[in-house]
């Protein structure tokens, strides 16, 4: 069995949805990343004022970056995630639920991966 997950929803950006396979690394990947809700202080509005002050997304990065100590795929995370997707990162207790959810299937894919590999 294989997972697969669109560039979108893992903060990739691109012209075009690809879809990428889910593995214990990638999904590792993820929740390194999804740490930048936890440094914006899970606070939607700071992507809000960020849209109204920087036209591009290259600048919001940039601030971001400086502003809160993010790496180029924490700002463009914080930054794409797709809307649907929003309740589980930007409220704290959803989040750290979230980041639960994630260790399991990162644990169920290394399983798998695990027996695959045998």
């Amino acid at each position: 069995m294989t997972l697969y997950a669109t560039n979108y929803s893992l903060g990739q950006t691109g012209e075009e949805t690809q879809y990428v396979e889910l593995t214990p690394e990638i999904i590792r990947d993820f929740i390194s990343d999804a740490s930048a809700f936890e440094k914006i202080g899970f606070c939607p509005q700071v992507i809000a004022d960020l849209v109204v002050e920087y036209p591009s997304i290259d600048e919001r990065t940039k601030v971001l970056k400086t502003k809160y100590n993010l790496t180029d795929r924490q700002a463009i995370l914080v930054q794409t995630l797709p809307f649907h997707e929003v309740p589980l990162y930007f409220d704290k207790h959803e989040y750290t639920n979230q980041v639960e959810r994630l260790k399991a299937l990162q644990r169920l894919l290394q399983e798998m991966q695990d027996v695959s590999d045998k």
